[in-house]
């Protein structure tokens, strides 16, 4: 068990990891991992960090069932397992650092674009069922690969201009997909033991707290603006891929 002052600090940095991630439904791991890395191990946090995200996963999705696309949900399910199979697979045969500066580029270019379109952000595209295998897939693979299965299922939202409700629930919807899957993982290997699951437990009031700001934020903004927030955000992922 950790000291309860370095336990105090991890509360402090998750309350605001997810105040993002609850007005916007992604973004805690971005605030969080590089912060705790000034003091602890990764094999410490993203454990730990996982505990706490799945607890987070079931809170907020009681919150945002209602909104969640279910038919989106459907295709990320099934491809994204492909894609983490595939991921895992080629763990050990491709250079991570070559994906995330590849992933690090499309991110920025992508953002870009949104962040400067004038796009209709009232009128919600057709789901493009080709676009949304493909995002599932992308996302289960870099998840297994490197971490980071997220940017593909927020883009896709993004583009299509669903609702900032719809948004938020379908993402954590499916990063709870993601977070199972390591789970899985974790567990067989090890990595995740009884330890990890208490000092998890410990911190779920700073992510409920910090969820519970992050939601009235999100009540407070409009759709257009929210966008725009959703794209910055993604800009500084890609930037922090390109390091």
């Amino acid at each position: 068990m950790l000291e309860i002052q370095i336990l105090s600090l991890i509360g402090i940095v998750l309350f605001f990891a997810f105040v993002i991630k609850g007005s916007t439904g992604f973004g805690a791991g971005l605030f969080t991992v590089p912060i705790l890395l000034l003091f602890l191990d990764l094999k410490i946090i993203l454990p730990l960090f996982l505990t706490v995200q799945i607890f987070a996963d079931i809170y907020l999705l009681y919150k945002f069932r209602k909104n969640i696309d279910k038919k989106i949900i459907f295709y990320i399910f099934v491809f994204s397992i492909i894609g983490v199979i595939f991921g895992t697979y080629f763990l050990s045969n491709l250079e991570n650092e070559i994906l995330k500066k590849i992933l690090g580029v499309f991110i920025i270019l992508f953002s870009a674009k949104t962040l400067f379109s004038k796009n209709n952000l009232h009128i919600q595209k057709k789901i493009n069922k080709i676009m949304v295998m493909i995002a599932g897939f992308i996302g289960g693979f870099l998840d297994a690969l490197m971490g980071t299965g997220g940017p593909p299922i927020v883009m896709y939202l993004s583009h299509i201009n669903v609702k900032k409700a719809v948004f938020r629930a379908t993402c954590t919807m499916s990063f709870f997909i993601f977070h199972i899957s390591r789970l899985i993982t974790y567990t067989y290997s090890g990595i995740i033991n009884l330890e990890i699951i208490k000092m998890g437990l410990i911190l779920v009031p700073a992510m409920i707290l910090g969820s519970a700001v992050g939601i009235f934020i999100h009540s407070k903004i409009d759709d257009k603006l929210f966008k725009k927030i959703v794209s910055f955000i993604l800009l500084i992922i890609g930037a922090l891929l390109l390091r």
